[in-house]
This record gives structure tokens, sequence and C-alpha cells, in this order.
């Protein structure tokens, strides 16, 4: 986050497909009293204070921060086109420089796994709004966009998932 932070991203969207994990993960990037806290006490930017911020929205992000919205998956699909109070929708990311980060990323492959099994509409688009395209419509039309995914259950064994990532795996190692 910081080396993004570096690189101007000021607006973090980190999404989980579990509710408990999520709130584990906002213990560890918010609080700075939890054991887990993935900072320094003090985050100290080019010689200035930067604050780590949950936010509902990008809407009331602030520009010198590092703004981090927490979302479900079950909740990221529920907002996908829609435009509300406190919702995330693929909107909410045009002119920002986004970062979405996936944790237990695996969950976002289900359609890639299932791909021949899956029905198209005319458009040769899955019909099914699934997590793994609810997350591409928040991701691909945004070049500025980066999109970081966390497994340690990657299965490589599928040949599209295989493809899908081909290029793309920066870090990979074994849990031992």
């Amino acid at each position: 986050m910081l080396f993004l932070y570096k690189k101007g991203y000021r607006n973090f969207v980190f999404f989980v497909h579990s509710n408990s994990i999520l709130s584990k993960a906002r213990c560890n990037f918010v609080d700075s009293t939890s054991p887990k806290y993935q900072f320094a006490e003090r985050i100290i930017v080019d010689g200035r204070l930067v604050n780590v911020v949950e936010c509902n929205s990008f809407d009331d992000a602030s520009p010198d921060d590092i703004n981090i919205v927490f979302r479900s998956l079950q909740k990221i699909r529920t907002d996908a086109g829609t435009t509300k109070e406190f919702s995330l929708s693929p909107g909410e990311m045009y002119g920002r420089k986004t970062c979405l980060i996936s944790d237990e990323a695996h969950h976002l492959n289900v359609s890639t796994k299932n791909r021949k099994k899956a029905t198209l509409d005319e458009n040769g688009e899955l019909e099914s709004r699934s997590w793994e395209s609810c997350v591409s419509d928040m991701f691909e039309p945004f070049p500025d966009n980066v999109l970081l995914e966390f497994t340690a259950t990657l299965d490589e064994s599928n040949a599209d998932v295989r493809n899908k990532y081909s290029g793309k795996v920066l870090y990979d190692y074994s849990l031992k």
C-alpha cells in the first residue's frame, strides 16, 4: 500500500468472501492497537504524516491519506450497477486511481473454472453476475486501477485458471 501510495494511489478496496475475515482485516489495517496492525505507529511519506482511514465510499476520501473501503464480495455484487449512498459501484472508480485488494482470491475463479458449463448471452458474456465479473467490472475499464489478488490455493491444475494468471503471478510461495 505504501509503495502504491508513493505512486499516487490513495484509494484502496479490500474485499473478501467472508464477513469474519473482513472484520479481522479491518482491525489489521485501521486499528493501530491490534497486535496484527500492518503499519508503523506513525506513517511518514515524503515528510508528511499519512493516516489510514476507513471510508464507506471514495466520495468522502481524503486526498492525502490512505483511504480503505472494506467490502464482502456479496456486497460488491449487490452494489454492482447501482448508485446509492455508501455503495461501491464501478462508477466509483471513474477518475480515481484505485487499488483493489482481494484476499482468498481463489473465489474469483469460479466463472473461469466453470466457463465451459456457463451459459453465455448474445454478446458472449456470462449471463449470471458472478463475483468474478463484478470485480472485473470495477477493474478492467479503468487502466490506472491495480488489482492485487492473494490466495494460498491457486488451482494451477485448471488450464483456464493457469491461462488467466499466465504472466501475472508476482510471487508464489508454499504454505510451508
